[in-house]
């Protein structure tokens, strides 16, 4: 370039940054802070640490490229990712393959759980005293109609995949922060559950529950697809998911699902505040743990059309709610004193077997 005047090595300069960087690499991780494409010749891509793409930045995939994700690792989009497959060349998310199964239940692990939860005096770190930390100071929870499904919701806000058992533990100190927890089973955390109040108990720390969890979730799956931006618009088109712990996963946005398969996952789509319009056509949503769909939030143009949500096996497989106050229940509405198109909720049981077919003309 030595060749060129000033001003002309500028201008090459400025046109070799607008270039797509394209990797051929077989290993990935990091910030992704440019205009990133991976290519079909670098697949599979073995992801080992957390790759962000940053805001400005677009990750696009080729048709046809595998990444395979180590256990608890996350890929997420603050920016934009295009991923087109083909129905010959479909874009595969994964977990790392792996030949054996490894037991992590005996692992020796340090701080494994989430924020603001613990469990205290057990054996190992998967049982113990249950406690919160709420108002600056550690406490206890009363065993006081606190039942498997409160125990589920607790191991998994701790971080672990669910719960084996519950039992009375005693022997704590502090407040006892909950009392008489009520809850479904799906919630995220114990305060989501109905109970008097924060504090409000009638319990001896010698009723302080205790309960015993399944493994921690991130040494089992990849952590999954996480859209936390909007600002600019994502495409999964031809997409498998697999083996991951959220597959798809937005707060306020998710890019529209085209032909994408979801399997194998703990939950498949979830969004917890959705307020953009998101249309799932052509897809399969398959043999997930505790979610097929679950879509809360306030967007009214929610579209889903050819696409099967089935055998979710601990859970809904499709959770719609809090779109509106007085939703339609879809199952028991009259198409002959209803007008179309309605807003609805619909849950579905993968324990029931229920037709909600509906015929208008």
């Amino acid at each position: 370039m030595e060749n060129y005047s000033p001003g002309i090595r500028r201008i090459i300069y400025l046109l070799s940054l607008l270039i797509i960087r394209r990797v051929t690499s077989a290993s990935l991780g990091g910030d992704i802070t440019a205009d990133t494409t991976l290519t079909l010749n670098g697949s599979a891509y073995v992801v080992s640490q957390d790759v962000v793409v940053a805001e400005n930045a677009t990750l696009t995939i080729e048709p046809g490229v595998n990444m395979h994700f180590k256990a608890g690792v996350l890929l997420q989009v603050k920016g934009s990712l295009q991923a087109k497959g083909t129905s010959r060349d479909r874009i595969v998310f994964s977990k790392v393959p792996t030949n054996t199964s490894a037991n992590v239940d005996d692992l020796n692990v340090t701080e494994p759980y989430n924020d603001g939860m613990r469990l205290s005096d057990g054996k190992n770190y998967r049982v113990g005293r249950l406690e919160i930390f709420l108002n600056g100071q550690w406490g206890t929870v009363c065993r006081d109609r606190f039942d498997i499904k409160d125990a589920q919701v607790a191991c998994r806000q701790l971080g672990f995949l669910g719960a084996k058992r519950f039992y009375t533990h005693g022997k704590g100190t502090g407040p006892t922060w909950l009392d008489e927890v009520d809850c479904k089973g799906i919630e995220e955390s114990l305060l989501n559950c109905k109970h008097p109040g924060i504090g409000v108990e009638n319990c001896a720390h010698w009723g302080d529950i205790g309960i015993e969890c399944h493994t921690l979730h991130r040494k089992v799956f990849w952590r999954g697809i996480d859209f936390s931006s909007s600002k600019k618009p994502s495409s999964l088109q031809y997409v498998d998911v697999s083996q991951a712990y959220e597959a798809i996963k937005g707060s306020e946005y998710l890019p529209d699902l085209d032909h994408v398969t979801v399997k194998s996952c703990v939950y498949g789509v979830k969004s917890d505040n959705m307020s953009s319009p998101l249309t799932i056509s052509d897809s399969s949503i398959r043999d997930n743990r505790d979610a097929g769909i679950q879509i809360k939030g306030s967007s009214k143009a929610i579209t889903i059309e050819n696409t099967v949500v089935d055998n979710t096996t601990d859970g809904d497989g499709l959770s719609y709610s809090e779109i509106a106050p007085d939703p339609v229940d879809f199952c028991s509405a009259d198409v002959n004193v209803i007008t179309f198109p309605i807003t609805f909720q619909a849950f579905g049981k993968a324990w029931t077997n229920v037709d909600c077919a509906k015929v208008t003309e």
